[in-house]
């Protein structure tokens, strides 16, 4: 059993973690361009 191992960083952590919240998000609603804009200008 020769498997490899590898020590994450802590940014390579996050991005897992992003990655298993965006999986499990609810995809069935849906939100105009121009909510995502304006929560972004704030």
């Amino acid at each position: 059993m020769k498997e490899k191992n590898t020590i994450l960083s802590s940014g390579e952590k996050e991005d897992l973690y992003f990655g298993e919240l965006m999986k499990d998000a609810d995809r069935t609603k849906k939100v105009s361009r121009e909510t995502i804009m304006k929560k972004l200008r704030k």
